[in-house]
């Protein structure tokens, strides 16, 4: 609903499916009225997938609302409508370090690496470390602080997990259990973890001027955790 990507190449790939042909479920990801009432009526597309979806027998479905997703009239529409429905519950994933959330951004802007399954990749990963611009760097951290308190207001209301990604990435399978717990399901099959952490090395390693990065965010001195 809000992956401006996913308009532009006029898709809804909620469902993916190694035989979309004969997966009566996989069309949906090309449906015209679907694809077309997602830009023309927000609210009513999404009320129509959730109805089509229940009545396939699923209990549960979501969708990622990112921090700088909000940012046109049809997407403001659909956060409004979401706010609004103190039904739906919110799994707010949070970063506890943000600094180490703006390097790993650094990082994929240079590398053009956004993820990385766990087959992909059997000996340890490591890329070149990068330079942060300090007044970047505070932006970024200020605005995400600033988001993360929005989304916090916005929601209030709703039945909200709050979850962080160091945890996740620590135990993944823990807590994608309790994710789904909180959606009143069972994980009949266990979890599949397919992706892996890419940045593992420690922030002095990872981060060209470190010390000179240390030395002026002494607000956020508990970042530099080693």
């Amino acid at each position: 609903m809000f992956n401006n990507v996913y308009f532009d190449r006029a898709v809804i790939p909620w469902h993916e499916s190694e035989d979309a042909i004969s997966d009566d479920r996989a069309k949906v990801n090309v449906d015209p009225e679907l694809v077309k009432m997602r830009l023309s009526d927000p609210v009513k597309f999404m009320e129509s997938l959730f109805e089509i979806t229940r009545g396939w027998g699923y209990r549960a479905i979501g969708f990622k609302f990112m921090y700088w997703h909000k940012h046109k009239v049809r997407h403001e529409v659909a956060a409004n409508y979401l706010a609004s429905d103190k039904s739906i519950r919110i799994v707010h994933l949070k970063r506890r370090n943000l600094l180490r959330r703006f390097l790993s951004l650094r990082k994929a802007e240079i590398s053009d690496l956004w993820s990385l399954k766990r087959d992909e990749q059997k000996e340890p990963f490591a890329q070149p470390p990068v330079e942060l611009p300090i007044v970047t760097c505070i932006e970024d951290i200020n605005t995400v602080e600033t988001k993360q308190a929005e989304y916090d207001e916005r929601f209030k209301n709703h039945s909200v997990l709050e979850l962080f990604y160091e945890d996740l990435a620590h135990d993944p399978l823990a807590v994608g259990a309790r994710a789904v717990a909180f959606l009143g399901l069972e994980a009949h099959r266990g979890l599949d973890v397919q992706y892996q952490k890419i940045g593992t090395e420690s922030l002095r390693d990872a981060i060209v001027n470190y010390d000179e990065l240390k030395a002026s965010i002494h607000r956020w001195a508990s970042f530099f955790d080693e």
